[in-house]
């Protein structure tokens, strides 16, 4: 299968060791630094595509386009995904912030699969 990861990423210093935080969501803190989702549901920025290890380091996130991403457990390609505590990708609940559109399966905790980064809220 022909596999395209074209995106649009930034730079943008990261806010503390993020070297086990690759394909993980990210949000933006007040200090202008990132740092991993913590909370279900949070709205992020995009997906980490560096493992920067010391604050200040510059982490790469993909802002559009396609990303490879860590899922939180199984779901199904076409889904609808927001994060959870951990930063990771799950099926998206009313209410929750879409990050991501899943372009293929996942079939557990920790799978690292293709999604379409977006960014809007679930409604219903």
């Amino acid at each position: 299968m022909a596999v395209d990861f074209g995106g649009h990423d930034i730079t943008i210093p990261v806010g503390g060791d993020l070297s086990e935080k690759r394909f993980h969501a990210v949000k933006m803190q007040s200090d202008g630094t990132i740092i991993p989702a913590s909370s279900s549901g949070d709205r992020c920025i995009g997906v980490l595509q560096n493992a920067p290890s010391v604050a200040g380091a510059p982490g790469r996130v993909r802002v559009g386009g396609v990303s490879k991403i860590a899922a939180a457990g199984s779901f199904d390609g076409g889904a609808e995904l927001s994060v959870n505590s951990s930063g990771r990708y799950a099926g998206a609940l009313a209410g929750q912030y879409i990050h991501a559109v899943a372009l293929e399966a996942a079939g557990e905790a920790g799978d690292i699969v293709r999604a379409l980064v977006t960014n809007y809220q679930k409604n219903s």
